[in-house]
């Protein structure tokens, strides 16, 4: 089995703590959201909205008929009440908190083996270990190509949204 803790930061207690099954837990690359006072929790087979003050469940959405898994899930996918996320099928999610509704699930059109670096309402970027870097972007409820670019090896990405920039090392 897996825990969450809450930690008091002045005092270093434990505030509460709360136990999963060890196989509902994804260990891709998902975060956990905060939202609203609460933290959303991407399972195996579900999106958890879990009480930060208490560790307690608001509810569990259960996405098995809707899509298959989680591939990417981070903070930077979450705007006002919704949140934007990859689904393990390559498929752009958004996602109503509020309504738990998927209002979109559009395919991601590819032929490379992706690996997600940044996912927000509007836009997707991705890259793989053989150097191709390519940009997605939400159009008219579509995913459409922006550029595409081959460059050497990636060996690791930073991305500054506020400066409009992807800054790249490559591997030797």
């Amino acid at each position: 089995s897996r825990c969450f803790y809450a930690i008091d930061i002045k005092t270093g207690n434990i505030k509460w703590r709360r136990t999963f099954n060890n196989e509902r837990f994804i260990n891709k690359n998902v975060d956990l959201v905060e939202y609203d006072n609460a933290i959303l929790v991407p399972m195996e087979e579900a999106l958890e909205y879990i009480n930060l003050n208490n560790g307690e469940s608001f509810w569990t959405y259960d996405f098995s008929d809707d899509f298959d898994g989680i591939e990417y899930f981070k903070s930077e996918g979450l705007m006002n009440d919704y949140i934007s996320f990859i689904s393990d099928s390559d498929e752009y999610i958004i996602f109503d908190l509020n309504t738990k509704e998927v209002l979109l699930q559009e395919d991601i059109e590819t032929d490379e083996l992706l690996t997600y670096n940044f996912v927000d309402n509007n836009h997707i970027i991705a890259s793989n270990s053989s150097g191709y870097l390519v940009m997605y972007e939400l159009d008219n409820d579509y995913i459409e190509l922006v550029w595409e670019k081959n460059l050497n090896n990636i060996y690791d990405i930073k991305i500054n949204n506020k400066d409009g920039n992807i800054f790249i090392q490559d591997k030797l």
